[in-house]
């Protein structure tokens, strides 16, 4: 048995349920080659092997209370709740100062909705054992869930105080600070961490992040460089690069080592989950699509699919949507829902039991519209509830997943070369990959120039890009073209504060009075949508381009100057101008960029013919055709049903 369990420590877990197979051929009573054979085979993802080793042992010794807990943790990981709460409950009546039994219990309890229950169970937990990481984290996550982060920040910085060296806690906290828009404070936690951990990749790219959030490049360069090297390194020798993949998108990094980032997090998060059984493809008849999304919400994934619902040709398929994360009554989640035939709310922290009621559901054909983004649960995906899965739209990038099966793109964004980049067969739609709902409501008011701060006269150049997608050299750019344009100005989506006292700064450093930095509010979309009217010209960004952002400029009646980067998020802004006839605003180097646009802002003539361009585009192309884009969507359906032998 010692060498089984030896073994397991190693990860050699095939070796360790041999020999503890072993041990219990010699002496089938023996409990605990029992249990840590129970222990092998969850890891290894045998969930159910391991609750039938579990169950027989706690026959033989009921009083077994660490089986007892384990054996409840697989019920409620198999989705059976009332068993699970039954079994903890039987150990913590043999050991009440249980605070693993404590925790279990909790998790159980918010699995089945009783959050309050489930808060006291954590917190009997932490009184038991003040430093149970899990227990202080789960703790603080359920109160984030229930809509109370200050007290949830109350609970990581007493566990920070109590042991300083403790990170879980520090990192949440730090996230925490983030989402509550106290960045710098978060900032001082990820250096603390930092320091601690120098070699520690996910909080470094935090770091880095978050000094991009708030355009702070003061070491920008040097912690940028330190990171993308990390990453390469640890991606060139297969190891574990703890980036979330989402992050690696907006890093100046290859589509071969996005794909390194994307398959480590993979390996971590679905190695011990096993697939549900399978289920056929139908085939034939109309397919069951179901799109799975944490955006069904006033969010732009929805402003973008809203339509595409009702769009759908029922002779062709059937669609469910399936809703995670928050839930909102904005007027884009009711189109959605009225636009599929089923609309259906999982879970969120549940993907068995997600999993599963897609499966029972009959669905062929899964598409994933969140990816790694905020709320998505790739897990569900680990589960394989459908036969043919799919990655579109939300993630611009590779799921580097076994289990999901095609990523739906164009011949801009992934080239055929790299395709090889794509763990997902790539199959190509003609035109865009996105789609922009044309129905969109656009407000009627027509907002002055003086009304949104903007001069009465002059070319106003403009970027609504988040603030981390903008690099020094951009900027650099962007500058040298204010420069060459005197009459111009630079019209910025508005950030932190402390973004714009840095993008001033940086301004007047290059030569150009920080006045002619023009910062919007943010804004309900269809007023949004409104103000681009008097916008000129919109300047990309070459890493992680503007997606949604430039297909509204483009609907706008605005054209988007871009140069393309290396990767799928970086060419999603040339697809989108080619696919309105803008070739001619898809330029190669960074001399290029200025020149083009410094030529539109000097040349009324050339830049009115691009303008009619566009606005002859707004109501001809495929872009904001949603009856062609769901004909090409269904024809995409019909060829994975082909491909996988439906």
């Amino acid at each position: 048995m010692h060498f089984g369990i030896a073994a397991a420590q190693a990860g050699q877990l095939d070796a360790a349920e041999s020999s503890l197979q072993r041990a219990l051929d010699l002496a089938p009573g023996h409990v605990e080659a029992r249990y840590n054979l129970a222990l092998i085979l969850e890891r290894q993802g045998r969930l159910a092997d391991a609750a039938e080793v579990l169950t027989a042992l706690v026959a033989a010794a009921p009083d077994h209370v660490a089986a007892r807990i384990r054996l409840g943790t697989l019920h409620r990981k198999n989705g059976r709740l009332p068993e699970s709460l039954d079994m903890i409950e039987g150990a913590l009546q043999l050991a009440p100062g249980h605070a693993d039994g404590h925790f279990a219990r909790a998790m159980t309890l918010v699995a089945l909705e009783r959050k309050d229950e489930a808060e006291a169970a954590y917190r009997q937990a932490i009184r038991l054992q003040p430093n149970l990481q899990m227990a202080i984290n789960n703790l603080g996550i359920l109160l984030e869930g229930r809509g109370q982060p200050r007290e949830a920040m109350a609970v990581y910085e007493a566990a920070v105080a109590r042991d300083p060296t403790q990170s879980a806690p520090r990192l949440n906290l730090a996230r925490l600070l983030a989402d509550s828009r106290e960045t710098r404070r978060a900032i001082d936690h990820y250096r603390f961490l930092l320091a601690r951990d120098p070699d520690n990749l996910a909080v470094l790219d935090s770091l880095v992040f978050h000094l991009r959030e708030l355009a702070d490049w003061s070491e920008i360069d040097t912690l940028m460089d330190r990171l993308v090297k990390g990453i390469e390194a640890r991606a060139a020798a297969g190891e574990e690069v703890a980036v979330p993949p989402f992050s690696a998108l907006s890093l100046p990094l290859t589509s071969q080592v996005q794909q390194a980032v994307a398959r480590s997090h993979v390996r971590k998060l679905a190695g011990n989950i096993a697939p549900l059984a399978p289920r056929p493809l139908s085939a034939s008849g109309p397919l069951r699509i179901g799109y799975l999304s944490a955006d069904f919400r006033e969010h732009p994934v929805a402003h973008l699919v809203a339509g595409l619902m009702s769009a759908h040709d029922r002779h062709q398929v059937s669609v469910t949507a399936y809703a995670l994360g928050p839930a909102d009554d904005s007027q884009w989640r009711q189109r959605v829902i009225a636009g599929c035939d089923r609309f259906v709310a999982l879970k969120s922290g549940q993907p068995h039991a997600s999993a599963q009621r897609i499966r029972d559901d009959g669905i062929d054909i899964l598409v994933d519209l969140t990816g790694y983004t905020r709320f998505g649960e790739p897990e569900i995906l680990a589960h394989r509830p459908a036969p043919v899965q799919v990655n579109w739209l939300g993630f611009p990038g590779t799921f580097g997943a076994p289990w999901v099966d095609f990523v739906l793109a164009d011949p801009v964004v992934v080239p055929p070369q790299d395709d090889v980049w794509f763990d997902e067969t790539v199959i190509r739609l003609p035109g865009c990959y996105l789609i922009h709902d044309r129905n969109q409501p656009l407000a009627e008011w027509t907002p002055t120039r003086a009304e949104l701060g903007l001069p009465e006269h002059g070319f106003v150049f403009s970027c609504f890009n988040n603030a981390y997608k903008i690099t020094p050299e951009v900027f650099a750019d962007w500058m040298a073209i204010l420069a060459a344009a005197p009459d111009s100005v630079l019209w910025l989506l508005k950030g932190p504060d402390e973004s714009l006292t840095h993008f001033r700064m940086y301004a007047q450093e290059h030569g150009i009075d920080p006045d002619r930095l023009i910062f919007a509010s943010h804004e309900p979309k269809p007023r949004h949508l409104a103000r681009y009217r008097q916008a000129d010209l919109i300047l990309d960004t070459p890493i992680y381009n503007a997606h949604i952002t430039a297909s509204d400029g483009i609907w706008g009646g605005v054209p988007v100057l871009t140069r393309p980067g290396d990767t799928f998020a970086g060419r999603v802004a040339a697809s989108l101008a080619r696919s309105v006839g803008l070739d001619d605003m898809i330029v190669s180097s960074r001399a290029d960029y200025v020149a083009r646009a410094v030529a539109l802002a000097k040349d009324p003539d050339a830049y009115g013919e691009v303008r009619r361009r566009i606005s002859q585009a707004r109501f001809n192309s495929p872009l904001f055709d949603v009856q062609t884009f769901a004909r090409h969507l269904e024809a995409a359906f019909r060829d994975m049903r082909a491909a996988r032998g439906g």
